[in-house]
């Protein structure tokens, strides 16, 4: 499937410092293990894509699988554009397990980080929006 246009692609990148980076290492130059692309369409009208790839990375010295997310949904509701921007990063053993995650989302102007942190049976969340941070396990 063909790439959304760079600006679209660039938009989307822009929302990258608001979470976050958990890993040992720098962002990998190396290319993905693997990646897709998504166009999203509602009513046969193109509303917007999700670019997914998936790097080989480590965290807290184990070897994992990270996995990011980016996207754009633009659409017409009641008269008015609304446009999300989403970001998500995913950190996975190689066995699958999920260890780590951040999920950043702009409906508008309002963002929304959340970020999860698993140990041993327990995961620990932790939601930022509208100025107020709450946490739960």
């Amino acid at each position: 499937m063909a790439s959304p246009p760079a600006s679209a692609a660039s938009s989307a990148a822009s929302v990258d410092g608001a979470a976050s980076g958990a890993s040992d290492s720098a962002a990998s130059t190396a290319p993905p293990l693997r990646e897709q692309w998504e166009a999203h369409s509602l009513q046969g009208t193109k509303i917007g894509y999700i670019h997914t790839a998936y790097h080989r990375d480590r965290l807290d010295g184990v070897e994992v699988v990270r996995i990011e997310s980016t996207g754009k949904l633009t659409f017409r509701r009641f008269g008015q554009t609304l446009e999300q921007t989403l970001r998500e990063r995913t950190w996975q053993t190689t066995d699958g397990a999920v260890v780590r995650f951040e999920n950043f989302m702009l409906l508008g102007n309002t963002p929304q980080v959340t970020t999860g942190v698993v140990r041993g049976e327990t995961a620990t969340l932790t939601l930022q929006t509208a100025g107020k941070t709450t946490t739960q396990s």
